[in-house]
């Protein structure tokens, strides 16, 4: 059992390290002078193809959400959940993958088949790359993505609030200075920040003892 699931293991990490070919990145702006690199549609299938020939795609279930504007309701994204089902060195799985497609203000009052048939179309693709990235498909861009996001976002309730508990043990004349520093950390730079700070309280308090 042990050795069955070591294989499965480094089989995924095989699939994970692989780098995404140059020739197939794609990139695109996404506002704030930022890219993204992706791969189109029919990579993710090739990739399918094969890593698990033979797969197949069950769809569980599709949904709508709307908003309401000057007493109407407009669908503002289309969803879909998908089980992809994949033969994994004679293992069967299921990989669970859900996908979104916004609506855009042009496309809001537009209420008809094709827009609904386009929009599920592009919904039930992101829910498949969903699926594969899960499988480790393309998966350095994935984590390059992530990466991004975290030097970008502020940092999480849980890091403030260990950040809280750490500043007490600061001198006061120091607290000002410090709260301006954490002010500046992302959700990236906020973990290394806070254990250098904990070292540096723990170090401090450790040389009043010996006062």
């Amino acid at each position: 059992m042990e050795e069955a699931r070591k294989f499965f293991a480094d089989i995924a990490k095989e699939r994970r390290r692989k780098k995404t070919p140059k020739g197939i990145r794609k990139s695109r702006e996404i506002g704030g002078g930022k890219t993204i690199q992706y791969v189109d549609r029919p990579e993710y299938q090739k990739w399918l193809d094969d890593n698990f020939p033979g797969w197949s795609v069950i769809v569980n279930n599709i949904w709508t959400d709307s908003a309401s504007f000057a007493g109407k309701s407009f669908p503002i994204t289309y969803n879909v959940s998908i089980q992809l089902m994949v033969n994994d060195h004679g293992i069967m799985r299921q990989v669970a993958g859900v996908g979104t497609a916004t609506v855009s203000v042009k496309e809001i009052e537009r209420d008809n088949t094709a827009l609904m048939k386009m929009k599920y179309s592009i919904a039930l693709t992101d829910a498949i790359k969903t699926g594969c990235n899960w499988l480790g498909a393309f998966f350095d861009l994935r984590v390059d993505e992530e990466a991004r996001e975290r030097e970008s976002a502020p940092t999480s309730d849980a890091q403030n609030k260990q950040f809280e508990e750490i500043i007490k043990d600061i001198p006061e004349n120091h607290r000002e200075v410090t709260k301006g520093i954490w002010a500046k950390q992302t959700l990236a730079s906020g973990d290394k920040f806070l254990y250098d700070l904990k070292q540096k309280t723990e170090a401090l308090k450790s040389t009043m003892k010996t006062m």
